[in-house]
């Protein structure tokens, strides 16, 4: 088995933990601050350092109010030296404040890097908090085997700060550090699965995780970075361009950063300060198409057509198999009036993604305006065979006036195909 990690930091670290968990007889309080993924680590290790103990594992999938119970289910289940509980910030997740405070500095600059306190709701007490301060006596009483809280730091912060009487009977208090090498950056889809108040305590992990000492600047640009891709899964634009401009005053050379910085910008409606963001990406990445395309997309936006136009070439030049380029160029060659080039952007669109039911439908529309019913027709029966919207959207829409009163045109869209 692999050793937990290769600093001599935490392998002194977790020498304390296990020569402390060896010492205890009877009820013992630990608490490990880690990273979820560490957590398990910690516990699969401790397991294989104590073959001859019944040690197991409680993982917390929700929010609880009453953890004792679930404790004593587990004992009459099972013989129990050590108990492993890991998942407890479930429980104070809904409790943090839903944004960090901020700070005006006198320059006039926000300080976005918070403070001990200030992400805690502190006009209550979460239930599971108050639970356990109140029956510790019932803990230490009932249960005569170890407990081992593990948990992230902004959760080991809550809890010291209001449930003071239960971690004052601590055994011991163990800090590891998070594994460099298990940083995992640009989980944006996965981000997007998660509730905003848990994209919240991501955000305070992160952040507390920049305020270690081993953080290279470097290290501490990419987690920026990281917190910025989590506001802007949480649609927090606001907070996520600030976030990617924390990175790059640290490193100004981080495309991604720009480029991030540019689809917040758009998201506000920003869209002359996107283009420069795009750009600025594009000057450390020139051949970062994905950069040029949504350059092209700011462009529109601003009516500037052509040059619109050029960047979704250079998009193409660097992948002529990027399909929404190439459609996004035919809308914009449609709407300077050449139909002919829309029609072809559009043909090489759907070469390479041939169930593009925009690209169909638009297809439709360019046809119509060139007068050639037939192909408008079946283009437009291959729409909505591939999504019902179009149906709708056929009936109101000015490009088929030409056309509305056709029998053919009438028995397409008031009758199922």
């Amino acid at each position: 088995m692999v050793n937990l990690l290769e600093t001599e930091t935490t392998a002194e670290t977790y020498r304390y933990l296990k020569n402390g968990l060896q010492r205890k007889r009877g009820f013992g309080l630990f608490f490990v601050q880690c990273s979820p993924a560490e957590g398990y680590k910690i516990f699969e290790e401790i397991k294989r350092d104590f073959p001859k103990k019944q040690i197991t594992i409680l993982s917390l999938e929700q929010e609880i109010d009453d953890l004792y119970s679930l404790i004593a289910e587990k004992q009459i289940q099972e013989t129990i030296s050590i108990l492993f509980i890991q998942g407890l910030e479930k429980s104070l997740i809904p409790y943090l404040q839903s944004e960090p405070s901020f700070q005006v500095t006198l320059s006039g600059e926000k300080n976005i890097h918070g403070g001990q306190g200030n992400y805690y709701r502190l006009d209550t007490v979460p239930p599971i908090l108050a639970h356990l301060n109140l029956q510790r006596e019932r803990f230490r009483d009932n249960f005569k085997f170890c407990l081992v809280f593990l948990l992230p730091k902004f959760a080991l912060k809550y809890l010291i700060r209001r449930a003071p009487d239960f971690f004052d009977w601590r055994s011991g208090v163990f800090e590891f550090s998070e594994d460099q090498s298990q940083m995992i950056f640009g989980k944006y889809q996965e981000y997007l699965t998660l509730a905003s108040d848990e994209r919240y305590a991501k955000i305070l992990e992160i952040k507390d995780l920049i305020k270690q000492n081993l953080q290279t600047p470097e290290n501490q640009a990419l987690l920026w970075l990281e917190i910025g891709d989590l506001y802007f899964a949480d649609k927090n634009y606001v907070q996520a361009l600030l976030s990617f401009d924390q990175a790059l005053k640290i490193n100004p050379e981080i495309y991604k950063a720009w480029y991030y910085r540019g689809n917040a910008l758009v998201r506000l409606g920003r869209f002359e300060e996107a283009i420069i963001s795009y750009e600025q990406a594009l000057k450390f990445k020139h051949d970062d198409q994905q950069s040029w395309f949504n350059r092209g997309l700011a462009l529109g936006n601003l009516g500037n057509i052509e040059e619109e136009i050029l960047s979704y070439d250079q998009a193409l030049k660097i992948e002529p198999y990027f399909h929404k380029a190439w459609y996004n160029r035919g809308v914009a060659l449609g709407a300077l009036g050449k139909i002919e080039e829309e029609i072809t952007s559009y043909d090489e669109a759907l070469k390479i993604e041939p169930n593009y039911s925009q690209a169909w439908y638009n297809k439709s529309c360019a046809y119509t305006l060139q007068s050639n019913t037939q192909l408008a027709l079946k283009s437009l029966e291959k729409a909505i065979s591939l999504d019902e919207q179009y149906r709708e959207m056929a009936k109101t829409d000015s490009d088929f006036d030409t056309i509305r009163n056709n029998p053919a045109f009438q028995s397409l869209i008031f009758n199922k195909i």
